[in-house]
């Protein structure tokens, strides 16, 4: 769990700078859908079956993936629309 946190972590920082960020966010996006599968169908989580606990880690994959690329565009379009308003001001 440690190691998928990092992994979005650094993903995430890549992505705002500008750098190639999937040599991250593709290890961190297959290790979320098999912590997520295990934690659920695992004696010591959730005891769920994989027919169940399979499909919710694939979602949850989906799911973080697309928070990543949504918000690192959303933060693109705030800076570039506060560097039109600082150049508006000069």
């Amino acid at each position: 769990m440690t190691a998928v946190i990092m992994l979005w972590a650094a993903a995430a920082w890549l992505k705002r700078h500008d750098k190639f960020h999937w040599v991250c966010t593709v290890p961190a996006t297959f290790m979320t859908g098999v912590v997520n599968a295990y934690l659920l169908s695992a004696e010591i989580g959730f005891g769920l079956s994989l027919d169940i606990a399979g499909p919710v880690g694939i979602a949850s994959s989906v799911l973080v993936l697309g928070w990543l690329l949504l918000r690192g565009r959303r933060e693109q379009d705030q800076d570039d629309a506060s560097s039109a308003l600082a150049i508006e001001r000069t």
